[in-house]
């Protein structure tokens, strides 16, 4: 059996963490020759150690999310339990690395500056390390792990509407708005509408899953719990959320124009 100091997402997710504090470092030496420089400058102390953790999410959250686009392709093509319980492959092996790097490092970030929601992220944060890493030791599989992934493309829409926010001569406007629809289309899409057909295939492929990748039956009580909570809890959350987004986006779209005297 592989030794699991030598499995891929151990080795990516150690460069990944490794990295992240070379980006969170440099950014405010580079930010000049950067698009959203006006923003970065005006804002508070707070608030720029926020940005600076946003434009790592930014690019890890975008490379992940292409590594993961053909497993959750050949996922949703599949139309057996074996096809979508097959082992990771190795996009979706260095994704997953990424992931947990990332998690790792902005928790860190999260708790030491106290950025909030503070409650929210350490509870998605936690989780999402939990489950990927008993994907990753497991060894998959694939479908499930790549479909959790590519609910992280949104987060650049996210990222992007919160530093137009911050930006003087942002904060409104057409390009506000098309980020925000941005948001919430990308957001409903890979987090939510899928969710029924997902969750349908999950609970129809957990037995094969289970005894393809599970712990064994001493522990099978636990591992089923685990995926239940995990699975009640990601998407309560992501629904919370995007019932958020929705009355802001509705907030805006049903806003009357200020009269000009």
């Amino acid at each position: 059996m592989e030794s699991l100091l030598y499995k891929m997402e151990v080795l990516t997710a150690v460069v990944t963490f490794s990295s992240y504090p070379l980006v969170y470092f440099t950014y405010p030496l580079i930010a000049e020759w950067l698009p959203g420089w006006s923003g970065f400058v005006e804002c508070s102390k707070a608030d720029q150690i926020e940005w600076r953790t946003r434009v790592m999410s930014c690019v890890a959250t975008s490379l992940m999310t292409i590594l993961v686009i053909p497993g959750v392709i050949t996922g949703f093509e599949c139309e057996s339990s074996q096809c979508r319980n097959a082992p990771s492959t190795f996009l979706s092996k260095v994704a997953t690395g990424i992931m947990i790097g990332y998690l790792l490092f902005d928790t860190i970030l999260v708790i030491y500056h106290r950025i909030a929601p503070m409650g929210q992220t350490l509870a998605h944060h936690v989780m999402a390390i939990i489950m990927f890493t008993v994907g990753a030791v497991a060894g998959g599989p694939n479908f499930v792990t790549c479909w959790h992934i590519m609910g992280e493309g949104s987060t650049p829409f996210v990222n992007m509407r919160w530093f137009l926010s911050k930006t003087p001569g942002y904060g409104s406007g057409t390009l506000m708005m098309v980020v925000g629809l941005s948001m919430w289309f990308s957001f409903a899409a890979v987090r939510v509408l899928h969710l029924p057909w997902t969750l349908s295939r999950l609970w129809m492929d957990f037995p094969l899953m289970e005894a393809t990748y599970g712990p064994g039956p001493s522990l099978s009580l636990a591992y089923r719990a685990l995926w239940l909570f995990a699975e009640l809890f990601i998407t309560a959350m992501n629904c919370f959320w995007l019932s958020k987004i929705t009355r802001g986006a509705l907030k805006v779209l049903l806003k009357k124009p200020s009269k000009k005297k």
